[in-house]
């Protein structure tokens, strides 16, 4: 009985460290691959997030202008560390947030 309960506790405690859930407000990621002009993959530790840019409408890559929306966006965030604010969560389960990426030409 005791054992049984133990293996269970355990079991919860590694799902919950180990799992990808969501990702924190105000987290700083970095950018490991830009899906098109709205949608990007973020790394956090061992996790991955698909974050959908709040707020931006782009074309699909199929679509007119969508292989430009998706190269612009890539020149600007592409493999940089990024902060997130999240909103929310979409539809298709991805994380609806504002990014913020830190101006390096900026000189002070």
């Amino acid at each position: 009985m005791y054992i049984t309960i133990i293996i269970i506790g355990l079991a919860i405690l590694i799902w919950a460290i180990f799992r990808p859930g969501v990702i924190a407000d105000q987290s700083v990621v970095k950018v490991q691959r830009v899906l098109d002009g709205d949608t990007v993959i973020v790394k956090k530790g061992l996790h991955k997030y698909t974050i959908r840019l709040d707020s931006i409408d782009c074309p699909e890559g199929d679509q007119y202008w969508g292989n430009i929306a998706t190269a612009g966006l890539i020149k600007m965030i592409g493999g940089r560390s990024v902060r997130l604010e999240v909103h929310a969560r979409d539809k298709y389960k991805r994380t609806v947030a504002t990014v913020y990426v830190k101006d390096e030409q900026k000189t002070t």
